[in-house]
């Protein structure tokens, strides 16, 4: 399991505002700890990613993200890091602290995941809080979210990482998605690059290759190269 590259493993990433609880709450599904829990807005800054075996899933990455109200110039660079996790995941866990109504970062991120191909997931974090009625409404509006391939939301889970409340069915429903997840086909380039990066492309141009085209596995790499925004060069 440990030697699992990490392109063939399941993605698994938290999301969400700062102090909403992504790392406590990341910290609690791993059993150890990954990130740093601390009551100051924007502990985590950059991603923070645990490769690791959860349950009957096998080998996956977890992913904890800066928060989406991140703010300032290198605030702004941090959103940017975290939207670009959505295309790499299979699985967002949205976390949201029940206690406080929905914030305009949080109503803008919806719009994100709907073009997402990953299962979402709500986790309506804080639990052991009065719920806040705007945010429960919200909520249930949202629960049925349909994603770009019309995989339907998970619904949502209330929890809590002072008490306990929900960890386990959160554990359990992570798992469910993630057994879906496992037949999806994965790109030639998935997990190995990122926007803006640049691609070589060797190409090999002998007797065994066609004349005047490239064979499909190399057509393949090419276009995932530019569906994810990186810059493709090619040379023999």
């Amino acid at each position: 399991m440990n030697k699992t590259p990490s392109s063939e493993r399941i993605h698994i990433t938290l999301y969400g505002i700062r102090n909403a609880g992504k790392s406590a709450l990341i910290n609690a599904l791993a059993g150890r700890t990954i990130s740093i829990v601390a009551d100051h807005p924007g502990t985590t800054t950059d991603p923070v990613s645990k490769a690791m075996e959860f349950g009957s899933l096998g080998p996956v990455v977890l992913t904890d993200t800066a928060g989406l109200d991140d703010e300032g110039e290198v605030g702004t660079l941090r959103v940017r890091q975290t939207l670009e996790k959505l295309s790499w995941s299979d699985i967002v866990v949205f976390v949201t602290p029940v206690d406080r109504p929905p914030t305009a970062q949080e109503k803008n991120a919806f719009k994100e995941l709907k073009q997402s191909k990953a299962s979402v997931l709500i986790a309506a974090n804080r639990a052991d809080l009065p719920h806040n009625p705007e945010k429960l409404a919200w909520l249930q509006q949202h629960q049925d979210l349909q994603t770009a391939e019309n995989r339907k939301a998970a619904g949502i889970v209330f929890t809590s990482t002072l008490t306990g409340i929900g960890i386990e069915e959160l554990k359990k429903t992570i798992a469910a998605l993630g057994e879906q997840s496992k037949f999806h086909e994965m790109s030639p380039l998935e997990g190995l690059v990122k926007e803006g990066d640049t691609v070589l492309l060797v190409t090999p141009i002998d007797s065994a290759a066609p004349k005047g085209r490239l064979i499909l596995p190399q057509v393949e790499v090419l276009r995932d190269a530019l569906d994810k925004g990186c810059i493709a060069m090619c040379v023999r």
